[in-house]
């Protein structure tokens, strides 16, 4: 996932962390978590594990090629 914003870029979890800041109160307390450390490094991880996993995942919406 790409998060672009004027002339900065983010990718991965801080671009997840950059969405929920912007989508309501409650799910700005979450962006923020994701965006300092150690949650950021937690994050990084857990964003990793579910991209690699995507194929794997049942859902149609994880499949683009659908």
């Amino acid at each position: 996932m790409w998060w672009v914003h004027g002339d900065a870029r983010w990718s991965g979890s801080v671009a997840v962390g950059h969405l929920l800041l912007r989508a309501g109160a409650l799910w700005s307390v979450f962006g923020l978590l994701l965006l300092v450390p150690p949650f950021r490094w937690v994050g990084r991880g857990v964003y990793r594990v579910v991209a690699w996993s995507r194929p794997h995942l049942p859902g149609r919406w994880f499949d683009p090629s659908r």
